[in-house]
């Protein structure tokens, strides 16, 4: 090898082992487009330890590896993620806002403004929605924060009118927009055709599902629906989610709308599955019963036998451990062990359970209870102890920094509201102790 690949080999081997040494890889070898990504990853590795030592460092990497600026401003943007916390220096949230009115991050904007929600600070609101480029204005989320600013300055014909626009979309910006208008939220439904053609039920493809779904392979019958769901038209889709519906395929009836991007039929991809499981474990309790299977939705998909990478089991992807507790604590008779959380009855009993348990803990408040069932009851602490009653119930959800949990509680609310329509119950999107506490 020549001596000059030797060297260079050398340095990635030191850089690799210790990120903390980018700074003299970065003065050390020659600046080409390699080093400069080498250098790049090391530095993100430096900043996710220190973003303090990591901010210090980009002016002497800008010059060693002589970066353009859309290189330097990547450098920033990488420290800048890490300077989101509430204990940053005044002199270190200076810089972070500096770099971060420099970025095209549209992502990076979009934290900075859920930072100043969950700050409760109005005008840090206004001078960052400002900052998103024109498509991220659209988005339902910021559509409605405008609308919010709008208010508060009086400019209330506006407002409204991007509200009601919100009003004739799907999810939960949608409900929202409704709640604050103190107007009722109409669901679009979508109507399969009542009868299915028997050209889709009865060739083989169909034949081999049926025969799995009867032997419980559930899994095994999701791949063959799949292969036949995607070969389909959207009409004969929108057949097959309804055929399943009808034989209580429920998960492969929310998994044809997916495919099939039929997004408005909501009787096929919100069924009340297991209904009387629900209504059972459910009694007796602080949870409705739309709410439980809101999040059982969420979480599985309507899945029976669907386990997550970190072992998360069932219709409402429980932990083993959760279970353990859970079981112990509401005295819960017959568990014998982990293989059972796969049974929809065992599931549902120790999942409902679990959820009164978040549920009360959380003051009878589903926002809390559904950040505290995919995160954790001890995050939901930390995010209401950073807010400190400073928020409504919107900006907390909004400024919700995990992006998966974020994404959680917005849908279970929604989710809750499409079950309590199907099950003939009228109400608004949150419930007035829910709508009105500060967070």
């Amino acid at each position: 090898m020549p001596a000059e690949y030797q060297t260079i080999a050398s340095a990635i081997i030191t850089l690799a082992n210790d990120p903390n040494n980018v700074l003299t890889f970065a003065r050390t070898t020659g600046a080409t487009d390699f080093t400069r990504q080498m250098a790049e990853v090391a530095f993100a590795s430096v900043a996710r330890q220190d973003a303090e030592n990591a901010r210090l460092m980009i002016p002497s990497l800008v010059q060693a590896q002589k970066l353009n600026e859309e290189q330097t401003q990547a450098l920033r943007d990488i420290v800048a993620w890490r300077l989101m916390g509430n204990d940053v220096t005044d002199a270190q949230a200076k810089w972070r806002d500096d770099a971060i009115m420099r970025s095209q991050s549209t992502s990076l904007i979009e934290r900075r403004v859920r930072m100043a929600l969950g700050m409760g600070d109005r005008r840090g609101l206004n001078t960052w929605l400002a900052r998103l480029p024109m498509e991220a204005k659209e988005k339902d989320e910021w559509r409605y924060w405008q609308a919010d600013l709008l208010l508060e300055r009086g400019r209330d014909a506006e407002a409204k009118e991007i509200l009601h626009s919100l009003m004739q979309k799907r999810g939960f910006y949608p409900m929202v927009a409704a709640q604050r208008l103190g107007e009722e939220y109409t669901l679009k439904i979508d109507k399969a055709p009542a009868n299915v053609n028997s050209a889709l039920t009865q060739g083989p493809e169909m034949a081999r599902v049926r025969e799995l779904m009867y032997w419980n392979l559930d899994n095994t019958a999701r791949s063959e629906w799949a292969n036949l769901v995607k070969s389909r038209s959207k009409s004969e889709q929108a057949q097959l989610a309804r055929y399943a519906f009808n034989q209580h395929w429920w998960d492969l009836s929310v998994q044809a709308t997916i495919a099939g991007k039929l997004w408005d039929h909501l009787e096929e991809r919100f069924p009340l599955a297991y209904n009387d499981l629900f209504t059972r474990y459910t009694r007796g309790k602080d949870i409705s019963q739309s709410y439980a299977m809101a999040i059982a939705r969420q979480e599985s998909a309507w899945n029976p036998k669907v386990k997550s990478p970190v072992g998360a089991s069932g219709l409402m992807q429980i932990m083993p451990g959760t279970a353990t507790h859970t079981v112990k604590m509401f005295s819960i008779p017959d568990y014998r062990g982990p293989g059972q959380l796969l049974e929809p009855e065992t599931n549902i009993n120790i999942g409902t359970s679990y959820l009164q348990y978040v549920y009360q803990q959380f003051g009878n408040n589903r926002i809390f209870a559904s950040a505290a069932y995919n995160a954790g009851p001890g995050r939901v602490r930390t995010w209401l102890g950073n807010s400190a009653g400073r928020i409504d119930a919107v900006a907390f959800v909004e400024s919700i920094p995990f992006s998966e949990t974020r994404g959680y509680v917005k849908n279970v609310l929604a989710y809750d509201a499409y079950y309590r329509h199907f099950m003939g119950q009228k109400e608004a999107l949150m419930s007035d102790s829910e709508w009105q506490r500060r967070y």
